[in-house]
């Protein structure tokens, strides 16, 4: 060790730092040592105080203790022409890093070398095409930022991403990798990772223009406020147990697969690390998934929901999702390391599973799911008076009120919340006003408190009636949805955006075999030869369903209650209610969540999706 020849010089450049408090530049540091800065003591001072484990080199021609380098983060943002760092260019990067206590921020706008289109998203941190146009090469960026980072570790949200870009963009042009360690900020609480809403949850100022530079200078603050905790050697092997599917006789139970270690064994690591083949979940524990439709949630280790999602074959869909580098792949900032146990539940087909996952996701909110819309949004909805009848010579205005659910047991002719489109309820509402009075009538013509409560009664009545007469698609009205209804479709539906070339037998689902991942020559560590087929690694689509795997649902106003497979030439409706039957019901999902699983089922049948039938309970009764 150099500094074994100089301990008298290592031990007064360890004192001066540790009395200063903070880094301290090289030639102020040389100044103290060697009483001079010029000529070849900087770079002897490299060599007699780098090689003591006590300091660190920082970024800046800094000094500083090494036990303190983890506050010192490099804060980075890289942002690319698209979701796949190693086909997709990078556009633009940030950085920002520490100068004592003084945060000195970076960035360039890069030029690709071959043309690519800019996400329009950009456009919010000041990067569009214009000023990619105008940005440098590639080359000449990784070179000033590379000697603006140093050896520091770098922080950010969802960073193995950022450093994955730059890994291969140095590989493109044939540089060494980094090896810098890596400070991930991205732990859902609640909500979707954001720097921004990181930044204000600690108490952070925001700038109001948001950079590249400026979304660094706020992962640099944030990794110096709460550094990472370091991994644990010795985590547990993360393949567990698999809980078995729930006996039959029950109400549909989820089953349950964990996946991972806990969070903290992810949330620092090793830039060399970016690119490496890392699985959510390995292929062996495919086999042990169904290849039945369903949906599939992402729990945290509380058991909290993270994502959830829907497949025709869960098996294809989750090996699509679990094969090669999760992170790189999906782009969800911190779900990976987030990510407990996965939780599937098996349904006899396709559209009860987009039924399912509209209900988890209005129930249970998942951070990581953008809220979607299915056709007409469906609300229960009520007239009331937005005060006292009538007050100070002022009648009382009409305006709508969002209900809940009535009474079961309530019938129809007196309820006066119903279910309907938000567009039926407004343009019910324009009618009843027109038969209300003005705000403030003439003397003459005011009413008494009596008549204005007995006209709203009217009003409300004829609302009502109006949202429950609304003409749906397939036949329906909106009071068929609240009574309940029989619905049999395909368990799983042809695709119309098949491939004219493609053969029939491989156009009839989404849940295809990615052939675009992982691109072998990029990866740092090749995976194991996986299992021959048929073994549980889902080689290409699942086996095309036969014609008679048909399924039934009860649905209603709660929300999907039943379902149950039945043959295609059996007698409907009475067979399908015999077979719901004979399947518990599952208890009532939140009104939201029921009016979310209903307006996929409008939505299907607006499609006129191939297949699918229904029946009224109301019509089955008579």
């Amino acid at each position: 060790m150099v500094s074994a020849s100089f301990p008298t010089l290592v031990e007064r450049a360890v004192r001066l730092i540790e009395a200063r408090g903070e880094p301290v530049e090289a030639s102020e540091l040389a100044r103290a040592l060697f009483g001079a800065v010029t000529g070849p003591w900087v770079k002897l001072l490299d060599q007699v105080v780098r090689a003591d484990p006590r300091v660190a080199a920082l970024p800046g021609g800094h000094y500083g203790i090494a036990s303190h380098a983890t506050a010192l983060a490099v804060g980075l943002v890289v942002f690319g022409a698209g979701p796949k760092p190693w086909r997709d260019p990078i556009v633009a990067i940030g950085a920002a890093r520490w100068m004592a206590d003084r945060l000195e921020q970076n960035e360039w706008l890069v030029r690709p070398s071959k043309p690519a289109r800019v996400p329009e998203y950009l456009g919010k941190y000041g990067v569009d095409a214009a000023a990619v146009e105008d940005g440098a090469p590639i080359d000449r960026v990784l070179d000033e930022l590379l000697d603006f980072v140093g050896g520091a570790p770098l922080a950010g949200l969802d960073v193995a991403l950022g450093a994955a870009r730059l890994q291969y963009a140095l590989r493109a042009l044939g540089r060494p990798q980094l090896d810098n360690g890596l400070v991930e900020l991205a732990v859902p609480a609640g909500e979707r990772p954001d720097l921004v809403r990181l930044a204000r949850r600690a108490g952070l100022p925001v700038p109001e223009r948001l950079r590249p530079a400026a979304l660094a200078a706020l992962a640099a603050r944030l990794a110096r406020r709460e550094p990472a905790p370091t991994p644990d050697p010795s985590a547990a092997d993360p393949r567990r147990t698999l809980r078995p599917p729930s006996a039959p006789a029950e109400p549909v139970r989820p089953s349950v697969l964990s996946v991972r270690e806990a969070r903290a064994s992810y949330a620092s690591g090793s830039a060399l690390d970016a690119t490496a083949w890392r699985r959510l979940l390995d292929a062996r524990q495919l086999a042990a998934i169904p290849e039945s439709p369903g949906v599939y949630r992402f729990l945290d280790a509380q058991g909290r929901p993270l994502y959830v999602g829907k497949a025709s074959s869960l098996r294809a869909r989750l090996a699509s999702y679990l094969r090669g580098n999760f992170p790189l792949v999906r782009q969800m900032p911190g779900l990976v390391e987030a990510t407990a146990t996965l939780v599937w539940d098996a349904l006899p087909f396709e559209l009860g599973a987009r039924m399912r996952e509209a209900e988890l996701i209005a129930a249970e909110r998942p951070p990581y799911n953008v809220q979607r819309r299915s056709g007409s949004e469906l609300v229960w909805a009520r007239l009331e008076l937005d005060g006292e009848p009538i007050a100070s010579g002022r009648v009382a205005r009409l305006r709508l009120a969002r209900g809940v659910c009535p009474d079961p047991g309530l019938p129809p002719s007196a309820a006066t919340t119903a279910l309907g489109t938000v567009a039926a309820a407004t343009a019910a509402l324009a009618a009843a006003r027109k038969q209300w009075w003005p705000p403030r009538p003439r003397a003459a013509a005011r009413p008494t408190a009596d008549a204005v409560l007995a006209r709203f009664c009217e009003l409300a009545a004829d609302f009502a009636r109006a949202l429950a007469d609304e003409e749906l698609p397939g036949g329906l009205r909106t009071r068929d949805l609240r009574d309940g209804l029989i619905v049999v479709a395909p368990r799983r539906p042809p695709r119309r955006d098949a491939p004219p070339e493609e053969p029939e037998d491989e156009g009839w689902t989404r849940e295809r075999y990615d052939g675009d991942w992982p691109p072998a020559d990029l990866l740092d560590f090749p995976p194991s030869s996986p299992p021959p087929p048929g073994d549980g690694w889902g080689h290409g689509p699942p086996p095309k369903p036969e014609p008679d795997q048909v399924a039934v649902l009860a649905v209603d106003a709660h929300g999907l209650r039943a379902a149950a497979p039945i043959d295609a030439d059996a007698d409907l409706p009475s067979d399908a209610l015999a077979a719901l039957s004979d399947v518990p019901k599952q208890p009532p999902a939140t009104p939201e969540a029921g009016l979310a699983a209903l307006a996929v089922l409008v939505a299907a049948l607006a499609r006129a999706e191939p297949g699918v039938r229904i029946w009224p309970l109301a019509c089955l009764d008579r």
